[in-house]
């Protein structure tokens, strides 16, 4: 996942602003490069965040979100949390966005420990 960033018209300062996507690459069915906006961040000029911060957010985000949907042996990258609490804080915060809509599938604990069901039906295991 990368930050994704286009020039708009920031309603709340009434001056052109930079706008933040976080957008995630894939490959579609016909091998083709496509592109998909996981999260809407807004405009961040205000929040004083540093490029380098802005990098570190999004590569911590693209490990926990690859944790999460696949175990995976090689990390891409190997990062789980910054020393920086700033960038701590915005990770929780968009992690717990891209939850909360439905960008990305979690586990869930309840789920994971509940056995599989018939519907009512009666199932013989043939060997």
């Amino acid at each position: 996942m990368y930050f994704k960033v286009s020039g708009r018209h920031n309603p709340q300062t009434g001056k052109g602003d930079w706008c933040y996507r976080l957008v995630e690459s894939y490959r579609n069915s016909d091998g083709r490069v496509c592109h998909r906006t996981m999260l809407n961040v807004g405009f961040l000029d205000g929040e004083g965040l540093k490029p380098e911060q802005l990098n570190l957010i999004q590569k911590i985000l693209t490990q926990r979100v690859e944790q999460v949907q696949s175990h995976f042996q090689n990390k891409l990258f190997n990062l789980s949390v910054s020393e920086d609490m700033v960038v701590n804080k915005y990770v929780e915060t968009y992690y717990k966005r891209l939850v909360a809509e439905k960008r990305i599938d979690v586990l869930q604990q309840d789920k994971a420990k509940k056995k599989p069901y018939a519907k009512g039906k009666d199932l013989e295991i043939i060997e």
